[in-house]
């Protein structure tokens, strides 16, 4: 189980869901980077997700945890992990409004 603080690393692959994914991540981690190792050849579609700070938050939306809810079109959300509103900023992060 990952504890307050924690960190989370992953490997995904670059898709029409990838802003929905760190989505995501950025409402559960206080620092979220995507890096392509050089040793990844350039037409694969992976990446390397590292998310720092695990927030833990005492409550989140059911709706949050599921794909059917998250994977839709996420600016148009009035989810979130506490259920305040989401404003898309791109695949650079997500900031509360």
């Amino acid at each position: 189980m990952l504890k307050k603080g924690g960190t989370f690393i992953c490997k995904v692959f670059r898709s029409k869901d990838y802003n929905s994914f760190l989505y995501v991540l950025n409402s559960l981690f206080t620092k979220v980077e995507s890096s392509k190792p050089p040793s990844s050849r350039s037409q694969s579609a992976e990446i390397f997700m590292v998310c720092l700070g695990y927030k833990a938050p005492d409550y989140i939306d059911p709706k949050f945890l599921d794909p059917k809810h998250v994977f839709e079109d996420i600016e148009n959300s009035k989810g979130g992990v506490d259920g305040n509103a989401l404003e898309a900023k791109g695949t650079e992060g997500m900031s509360l409004k």
